[in-house]
């Protein structure tokens, strides 16, 4: 659809007066549908209502280890801490985990603590209970490969949303002989389909194929599979950069803005990318779901869409 969508308004584009309200009206029709789509499942929706608020709960943890830091983990306090778990709750208990026990300091229950009739700390920014501690621990073990996702999708926006549309603007993307011509925004759903290709040949050919050899479920781990598909985007930016560099010369041999050379030079780099996509991307929000606990799998989907959010602010 996106396609047809972006060939039409490019032909509506070049007549100036009718473009603006055409191209916006046709955003606005599939906006609509798609709400309308939405909300008419309104009925199917399973709905659970929140109880508590998780960013509240990650604040409450760092305040109370600033106010507790001066406190010694290392006398005796294992028989003064807090480790209560609501008995009303679905969630499954998080084991112990040893790294960073400086926060730990906030489930220590001291003289100044106390707890409600009902088991609750009276005041929870000075005391948090250990499974607090462990959700925060969980967030803080996501933040190198947030970060380290953030690069990439620096390469993801720059080329695969940018850089290849300026590209196609100039270079000949006539098909064969004839007067049409492929939209330059459409290029980005040359990776699209190479992912859609892709991800059913991985999942039932790759991942069996893996498993026999490692043993492990998912044939890769979730790591190993981000970490090669981000390897993959270093071969797609220098081709991408071979390909700039032979556009760039056959444009000024020509003498033209517009290159003579065929739009069919953008599809490889394009296939690569989405490769790269099926890898890390898929990998990554994988990733963030599986890593973060069960009451807090809304937050760790975020983390994914935050990534790209901070990479176009970088870009």
């Amino acid at each position: 659809m996106i396609t047809p969508m972006k060939y039409e308004q490019q032909m509506h584009f070049r007549n100036i007066r009718g473009s603006g309200p055409r191209g916006v009206r046709e955003h606005l029709i599939a906006a609509l549908t798609g709400e309308v789509l939405f909300f008419s499942g309104t009925k199917l929706y399973v709905k659970v209502k929140p109880v508590g608020s998780t960013y509240v709960t990650v604040v409450q943890v760092f305040v109370a280890a600033i106010k507790k830091r001066r406190l010694d983990l290392s006398q005796g306090v294992k028989f003064s801490v807090f480790d209560d778990v609501p008995g009303k709750s679905i969630f499954p208990k998080l084991p112990y985990t040893n790294q960073f026990r400086f926060l730990e300091k906030v489930a220590i229950i001291t003289k100044e603590d106390e707890l409600n009739e009902d088991g609750v700390p009276a005041n929870q920014w000075e005391l948090c209970s250990m499974q607090q501690v462990e959700q925060v621990k969980c967030l803080i073990r996501i933040l190198p490969v947030w970060i380290s996702g953030i690069i990439y999708f620096v390469f993801v926006v720059s080329l695969m949303q940018i850089y290849v549309v300026f590209e196609a603007q100039q270079i000949d993307r006539r098909v064969g002989g004839s007067k049409f011509e492929v939209p330059s925004a459409s290029f980005v759903a040359v990776s699209m389909m190479a992912v859609t290709i892709f991800l059913p040949i991985y999942d039932r050919i790759v991942v069996p194929t893996l498993r026999r050899i490692t043993k492990n479920d998912g044939g890769i781990t979730m790591l190993q599979r981000i970490g090669f598909g981000m390897i993959i985007s270093i071969p797609t930016l220098i081709l991408s950069g071979v390909i700039e560099e032979k556009r760039g010369t056959s444009a000024l041999e020509s003498g033209h803005f517009v290159s003579p050379m065929s739009w069919m030079w953008l599809v490889p780099q394009m296939a690569i990318a989405g490769l790269s996509d099926a890898f890390a991307i898929v990998g990554l929000f994988e990733f963030y779901y599986k890593q973060v606990p069960d009451n807090m799998k809304s937050l760790g989907g975020s983390f994914f869409f935050c990534g790209m959010a901070m990479s176009s602010y970088l870009t």
